[in-house]
C-alpha cells in the first residue's frame, strides 16, 4: 500500500526481514487492501517457489458458485503455490 512505502509493505521489504530473522519458508496471507486481486501476491509466490505459499481471500458474500469460481480462478494465477483460504467479510 503506499501510505506504507516499499520500505515497509513490499515482497522485497518481506524477504528481508525473513531472511533477517532466519525465517526460511513462510506463508503469505493476501491482504485485505487488495481485496480478491490475487496478482501481487500470486506473483510474490511464483518468484519464490521454494519459499513461500499463500493464504487466498474468498467473498463468503457472494453466492457460492461464483465464489468458488473466483477463488479457482485465483489461485489458477499461482498453481500448487496456495495452501489454503480464508474469508472476509
Amino acid at each position: 500500500p503506499a501510505n506504507l512505502g516499499d520500505s515497509v509493505a513490499s515482497a522485497e521489504a518481506f524477504a528481508a526481514a525473513c531472511k533477517e530473522s532466519g525465517v526460511d519458508r513462510a506463508l503469505i496471507v493476501q491482504p485485505i487492501n487488495y481485496l480478491f486481486d490475487h496478482t501481487y501476491v500470486a506473483g510474490v509466490l511464483t518468484d519464490n517457489k521454494d519459499k513461500y505459499r499463500g493464504m487466498a481471500l474468498a467473498d463468503p458474500s457472494q453466492p457460492a458458485k461464483a465464489a468458488a469460481e473466483a477463488l479457482r480462478a485465483a489461485c489458477a494465477t499461482a498453481p500448487n503455490l496456495w495452501t489454503g483460504v480464508r474469508f472476509n467479510p
